[in-house]
């Protein structure tokens, strides 16, 4: 299911919009749609579950179109934002917020479903994301960024390529079904999931990842350990002397 919002401080131009994405025969997938009237709303809801797509106003009281997106930039920098403006005179400062795109008002209906049905391929090219959600908000963190997960006291830390350290309250045996060997990942100790793709080299105790940061093999882990990381490498089966 893509998650779309729509903001503008217009009910009429909302009510229009809800009823135009109410089409579903002419989208590429399935869809779910809030639509919101100030920047504030959308923001708060996007904290709690973000969108995949989300339509903005540029021009709204109290949190313009560009103010909002710079905040969701912040906490998110996957979700695709398109501007909704009656001028293309803001067509070079939407660059700034890394827009996927702007549309011109009045907004008709096949540009609005070709927009999204293009975005929405795009949805599916791109790569695998896992969302977290932490005390104040939620994040869309790609999987190829993630270097590993460690379970610290009553926290789950995703440590990223970039060295960030996103925590979340979520125990770490809720991300095993995401984070599986399918997609590059192998659970070594019942507090580490590590992205294989960021090993160094490893020992049969442990595993030393290109930050430098080492991470244990736990002892019912170190016999298949060899096998799985040949496997996702390389697509073959290793053969383990330990």
């Amino acid at each position: 299911m893509i998650r779309i919002g729509v903001c503008d401080d217009s009910r009429a131009f909302l009510e229009q919009m809800r009823i135009m994405l109410s089409d579903r025969e002419k989208l590429e997938c399935n869809i779910s749609v809030e639509l919101f009237l100030s920047g504030e709303a959308l923001l708060r809801a996007h904290a709690k579950e973000p969108f995949n797509i989300v339509f903005l106003d540029m021009i709204m009281p109290h949190i313009t179109g560009i103010e909002a997106a710079r905040a969701l930039r912040k906490r998110d920098n996957t979700v695709k934002i398109v501007f909704l403006t009656s001028t293309s005179e803001f067509a070079v400062e939407s660059y700034s917020v890394k827009a996927s795109n702007y549309l011109l008002k009045p907004v008709g209906a096949e540009k609005l479903y070709s927009c999204i049905n293009e975005l929405l391929r795009g949805e599916r090219e791109a790569e695998d994301s896992v969302t977290v959600k932490s005390r104040l908000a939620s994040y869309r963190v790609l999987l190829s960024q993630i270097e590993y997960v460690e379970a610290e006291g009553k926290l789950t830390v995703f440590n990223t390529r970039d060295k960030k350290r996103i925590e979340t309250l979520e125990p770490l045996y809720a991300f095993e079904s995401v984070l599986g060997e399918d997609r590059g990942f192998f659970k070594c100790h019942r507090s580490y999931i590590v992205n294989v793709f960021s090993i160094d080299s490893y020992t049969a105790k442990d595993v030393t990842l290109r930050s430098g940061t080492v991470i244990p093999i736990a002892r019912s882990c170190q016999k298949g350990f060899e096998s799985i990381y040949f496997k996702i490498m390389f697509g073959e089966e290793g053969d383990s002397q330990w």
